[in-house]
C-alpha cells in the first residue's frame, strides 16, 4: 500500500476504513488506487516536453544575452481532462525545477505552487501567492498594486524561477472582459520583473 503522500492522519483514517471492507472490496480499492496513480499519456505529452524545456533553456538563455519575453504556458481543457496530473508529470521529471541550494548557501524553491481563491480577485490572487512564498500578510489595509508590488518582490528575493498558478480557468467564468483583461495584465507583469525573468 503507497500512501505516502498524505499525512499520517489521513492514512490512519483510510486504514480503518479500508479494514472495515470484505477482501473483495479490498482488492477493488486497491486497483482503483493503482489506476488512478497511474499516468496515462497522450500526444499532449511531447507538445509539453517542448514547452517546458522551453522555459528551463530560455532562463539559461539568459546567461547568454537575454531571454525572451516568451515566459509562460497556459494549458486548458476540460475539468478532468488531466491538465494539473500532466503538468506534475512534467515537472517531476526535470531536476530544474526542485529546490536547491544557491552558491551562498541559502536554499532556494526555483519552482512555487499555488491555487488562487474562488472567485478569482486580484487581491486575492496576489495574496495567495505571497502565501506559497510563505509571506505573512500582517495588514488588511493595502492596495491591490501594493500587494502585486510586494509579490514580484517575494518573487524575486525568493529566487522563484517559475510559478505554476493552477485552476486559472476560473478566471473566464463570470468575470467581465475588463477584470479578465486586468488578469492577464498582472499574468504579464508577473513574468517581465526587471531584472528577474521568470517563467
Amino acid at each position: 500500500m503507497s500512501t505516502s503522500n498524505y499525512p499520517e492522519y489521513f492514512r490512519e483514517a483510510a486504514q480503518a476504513v479500508f479494514d472495515s471492507l470484505d477482501a473483495e472490496r479490498q482488492r477493488r480499492v486497491e486497483i482503483l488506487g493503482r489506476m488512478n496513480a497511474a499516468y496515462i499519456g497522450t500526444p499532449r505529452d511531447a507538445l509539453l516536453d517542448l514547452a517546458f524545456d522551453g522555459l528551463l533553456e530560455n532562463v539559461a538563455s539568459a546567461l547568454f544575452g537575454k531571454a525572451a519575453k516568451r515566459r509562460a504556458i497556459f494549458i486548458v481543457g476540460e475539468s478532468g481532462s488531466g491538465k494539473t496530473t500532466a503538468v506534475e508529470r512534467h515537472i517531476a521529471k526535470r531536476p530544474q525545477f526542485a529546490p536547491r541550494v544557491a552558491a551562498d548557501g541559502t536554499k532556494v524553491r526555483p519552482f512555487v505552487f499555488f491555487e488562487p481563491p474562488k472567485p478569482l480577485t486580484l487581491k486575492g490572487l496576489a495574496r495567495s501567492g505571497l502565501a506559497a512564498l510563505n509571506y505573512p500578510i500582517t495588514t488588511t489595509r493595502i492596495t491591490e498594486q501594493e500587494l502585486f508590488d510586494l509579490w514580484k518582490e517575494q518573487l524575486r528575493e525568493n529566487r522563484v524561477l517559475f510559478l505554476w498558478i493552477d485552476e486559472m480557468q476560473h478566471v473566464l467564468r463570470g468575470n467581465t472582459t475588463k477584470e479578465i483583461q486586468n488578469v492577464a495584465d498582472v499574468l504579464k507583469s508577473l513574468v517581465q520583473i526587471e531584472g528577474w525573468p521568470s517563467s
